[in-house]
Parts: C-alpha cells; structure tokens; sequence
C-alpha cells in the first residue's frame, strides 16, 4: 500500500441505496476486503508505507497486536486498530510477512526489507531447491 491518501480513497463505498450509513459497512470496500484476503495469507509479503495502513483500520483485528511504524498523522488510528507502534532507526519495522515504513523518506530501505522478505520465504517454501540467494540486496546496491 503506496503512501499518502492512497489507501483512505480506496476505502470508499457507496452505502446501499435508502440505508443510513454504518461503520461495518467501511469494513466492505473492495479494496479492505482484498487486503484483508491478503493479510489472512502468511505467504503474500504486504507492505504499507506512511498512511499505508490506513487500509487496514477498518478492520482491527489485522492489526492487532502487528509492530508496525507508520507516519505520525495517522499514528493514533493504528495504535486504536490495536497495533504496536514499534519506533526504528531505519524507519522501516518487519513483522513477519507485514513491511511497515514510517515515510516516502524512508522508500529505499522500505523496498529493500520486502525484497529481502519475499527473497526469505521464497527460499523456505521452495523445499526442492538447492539453491539459496548468494546475493543480499543491500550488497546489490553497494555494487551498482
């Protein structure tokens, strides 16, 4: 999930015709559904930089209990969603198969943490395979 306002717009729903509207129905947007599909699949490697969360707060069970980092403007909602604000030097926090960055400042080593994640679980899940990554992804960058 990209940075800045991204995920509020794609919390948008249009509430059934004559009916008032609820917060479960928040809950309901195509785009918290398919992120909460993903978060429900320890093998999908998700990543919300800045107000990235955003997408998640409608349904706090996503977050609870996930160390997180996130812009300090939308900081208040993830600790309500109930996750654990988790302060970093880098500005980046892994939980697991959840990337969190704090900033756009923070992109580089933000993109760097998915790689090296999805680099760890593609080497866990692939049983058959020999081979293992020889290569980190922060030496790739020193080499380019």
């Amino acid at each position: 999930m990209t940075a800045n306002y991204t995920s509020v717009r794609l919390r948008y729903f249009e509430p059934p015709i004559g009916q008032p509207i609820s917060a479960e129905q928040v809950r309901t947007s195509p785009a918290v559904q398919f992120y909460a599909k993903a978060m429900a699949n320890p093998r999908i490697i998700k990543g919300a930089l800045c107000h990235g969360l955003w997408i998640l707060t409608p349904m706090p069970e996503l977050l609870k209990d996930r160390q997180v980092i996130c812009h300090e403007v939308v900081l208040a909602d993830i600790i309500n969603a109930g996750a654990v604000y988790t302060p970093s030097p880098t500005g980046v926090v892994v939980d697991g198969d959840l990337v969190t960055g704090r900033s756009k400042h923070e992109v580089e080593p933000f993109i760097d943490a998915i790689t090296e994640q999805i680099q760890q679980l593609s080497v866990a899940t692939n049983r058959f395979s020999s081979r293992r990554p020889t290569t980190s992804v922060s030496r790739l960058r020193v080499a380019s």
